[in-house]
């Protein structure tokens, strides 16, 4: 099925179990979950089960090293970050296009070319 058009979501999701399976969103918001159908290519991958480790203490993510205790702090959130940087790059975009209006201005309204 193509998924490449508007409108189309493809996921794929892995449960608890470590099985695969695929979900199809239609853009009249129908869904179809199935399982993955993807051992024809690799037939021996189906036969893996998933598991996955112990979540590490929060405190350190490899205790033995103790790297975690020494990272620096961070002067400020993500989000503060996300929206200090959306605010430099708006005043950037507001600068050019005010530039770009003062050299339209300074050409009497002629194309610079």
């Amino acid at each position: 099925m193509k998924t490449h058009a508007n409108g189309w979501l493809d996921d794929q999701i892995v449960d608890a179990n470590g099985v695969v399976w695929t979900e199809v969103t239609t853009p009249e918001g129908v869904t179809v979950r199935q399982q993955a159908a993807n051992t024809w290519l690799l037939p021996e991958l189906g036969l893996i089960p998933c598991s996955h480790p112990d979540p590490t203490a929060p405190s350190a993510t490899r205790p033995e090293i103790g790297h975690a205790e020494q990272a620096p702090e961070q002067t400020s959130s993500r989000l503060q970050a996300k929206h200090r940087y959306r605010m430099q790059r708006r005043a950037a975009n507001r600068r050019a296009r005010e530039a770009q209006a003062a050299a339209m201005a300074i050409a009497d309204g002629q194309p610079p070319f």
